[in-house]
């Protein structure tokens, strides 16, 4: 997955949304204790992969792990 220079950035604001957000995909394959997917919310993405992060530590899990 990690074959470059791989580098955070905000969601870029649309007409729409001042401060859009999109699902951490790192976080949502997580379960809770209670069984559900946990869901967090991040204003960051990579660049390249057009995926949402959180900064730390997903990130870096997303592009170092293989079966993420």
């Amino acid at each position: 997955r990690l074959t470059g220079r791989h580098f955070p950035r905000y969601i870029l604001q649309t007409k729409r949304k001042i401060n859009p957000t999109r699902r951490c995909y790192a976080c949502s394959r997580l379960i809770r204790n209670d069984g559900k997917k946990m869901r967090r919310e991040s204003r960051y993405e990579c660049r390249d992969c057009n995926v949402g992060l959180c900064i730390v530590p997903c990130f870096e899990i997303y592009h170092t792990e293989g079966n993420l």
